[in-house]
């Protein structure tokens, strides 16, 4: 029989799905992640990557940016500061979305926007903190409604670069280890679950060598499971965990 010897760690995710989003967005500068819950989306600080651009801004310390979906209308918070000037002259981020100046009034909707024809500084940009409670909505791994907030002076902005995924790649791969050990799922759904990472792993991180550590970790609990269920009958049940059973 194969033990496990697994650090204690939360798992915040519902499903697979978001921990490999993240993974997927480890990458991507100015992400958030999506599986370790709303204190780490909101409080994480990232590494600053030099990026050599005069519009990217990095936020150190607390607040996002705070932008407006042109397409809906609401506004949106983010700390991806991959911004650049649009053909109106406009601050903007990849889908357009307005930067709001620290000129702007939002609880009377006075949106003011930063353009090219201002000098930036620190002070320019329009950074909010956002309360967390029941009503805060995450949009996705970059995006955050505007909801409930304070206001953020109690930090700086970094020219020139942007900010990491804050949560390291190898935390995330324990992470989908933990998964697979503890959650009570059936054998059949660990396996196809199994085979979609193993694909999207190969297209990633085919010449990563802890990713291939992790996928073989997790082949292992899931032999684990089919041996003991085929050696007890399946008396365990369908959904019991690798957790569960050595317990």
């Amino acid at each position: 029989m194969i033990f496990y010897f697994l650090s204690i760690c939360t798992i915040y995710a519902q499903n697979v799905n978001d921990i490999f989003t993240d993974i997927e967005n480890s990458f991507v500068l100015g992400y958030r992640p999506i599986s370790q819950g709303i204190e780490a989306y909101i409080n994480s600080q990232g590494l600053f990557i030099a990026t050599f651009s005069e519009t990217d801004f990095a936020i150190y310390g607390e607040g996002f940016f705070v932008l407006l979906n042109n397409r809906n209308e609401k506004l949106y918070l983010t700390r991806n500061g991959a911004f650049h000037f649009n053909d109106e002259g406009y601050l903007v981020n990849h889908e357009n979305f307005k930067i709001l100046s620290s000129r702007s009034n939002i609880t009377r909707n006075e949106f003011i926007f930063i353009s090219k024809n201002e000098y930036i500084d620190r002070d320019s940009f329009l950074l909010v903190i956002p309360i967390i409670n029941d009503f805060i909505e995450v949009v996705d791994a970059e995006y955050l409604e505007l909801g409930e907030f304070i206001m953020s002076f109690d930090n700086d902005i970094v020219w020139n670069a942007l900010e990491s995924m804050p949560v390291p790649l190898n935390k995330l791969f324990d992470d989908l280890v933990y998964y697979f050990y503890n959650t009570n799922i059936s054998l059949d759904e660990k396996i196809k679950k199994f085979e979609i990472l193993n694909n999207k792993f190969y297209i990633l991180f085919r010449n990563n060598y802890l990713a291939v550590k992790i996928l073989y970790e997790i082949s292992l609990i899931i032999k684990e499971i089919e041996y003991i269920l085929t050696f007890t009958g399946n008396a365990y049940g369908a959904d019991t965990s690798l957790s569960e059973i050595l317990r």
